[in-house]
């Protein structure tokens, strides 16, 4: 299934800074708006289901996902105490 059409920040300085996708381009907007620095600039791209940036983050927390799960704790039973 394709992903539909969304936005990411792209930051003119430094190409390789990337930001989640955005369902709306004011969303986008927004948030480089409220973190931008001095003199930073930055564009919003539109993208579709074809997406190579959302494919990379995808493949990434997979791979994390997978190197990370013999690591992971066993989880309690019941990690919450129970009140009368």
């Amino acid at each position: 299934m394709k992903s539909a059409t969304h936005y990411h920040i792209q930051w003119c300085s430094d190409a390789s800074l990337d930001w989640k996708p955005f369902r709306t381009k004011e969303e986008a907007t927004n948030l480089a708006k409220a973190i931008k620095q001095p003199n930073e600039t930055y564009i919003i791209a539109e993208r579709d289901g074809e997406c190579e940036r959302c494919k990379e983050f995808k493949a990434r927390a997979l791979a994390a996902k997978a190197s990370n799960k013999w690591e992971q704790k066993p989880r309690e039973k019941f990690p919450y105490t129970i009140r009368p």
